[in-house]
């Protein structure tokens, strides 16, 4: 990991390019091994570490005590291994970066369970406006008034 990270830094163009290391090391060898790994990232260039799935506030504190200096990264996983915590709990801890890997994913599979639930018992999407964006909403997040724009600036039939 740390030939790729360099060689990572030798060929980056974009310097507003942000390198983040992550190591999974936790799961398999132990805290020390993955602090060791990223500490190892860190000197190789990487402009973050993402030590994957701590398993306490402790070990939350001991990776930026350990690592003070190095921007850290947590993952913040409803029913993963490393406690949640708010962003400014995180942030109280020296934590940079915050993630929510799969909360949106997840609230958009249950959202979509729930109003299909709903079509399918009751045979009509009259209950549902309160699981769905209003049209507009629909149409803002595409930007179909945009994309009309611009057929309509393009497309001379």
């Amino acid at each position: 990991m740390v030939q790729k990270i360099k060689a990572i830094i030798d060929t980056r163009e974009n310097k507003d390019l942000v390198i983040v290391a992550r190591t999974d090391a936790r799961a398999v060898n132990g805290l020390d091994d993955a602090l060791d790994r990223a500490y190892a990232y860190a000197e190789a260039g990487a402009d973050v570490t993402f030590v994957e799935a701590p398993r306490s506030i402790e070990e939350l504190q001991k990776i930026t005590k350990e690592l003070k200096g190095i921007p850290q990264m947590a993952n913040m996983v409803e029913g993963g291994l490393t406690p949640l915590l708010s962003a400014q709990e995180l942030q109280d801890l020296d934590f940079k970066i915050m993630i929510c890997a799969n909360t949106a994913l997840r609230a958009a599979i249950k959202g979509i369970r729930t109003a299909l639930g709903i079509l399918h018992d009751e045979g009509s999407q009259a209950n549902l406006q309160d699981y769905i964006c209003t049209w507009e909403e629909r149409q803002t997040l595409f930007k179909l008034n945009k994309i009309k724009e611009l057929e309509n600036k393009y497309l001379k039939f």
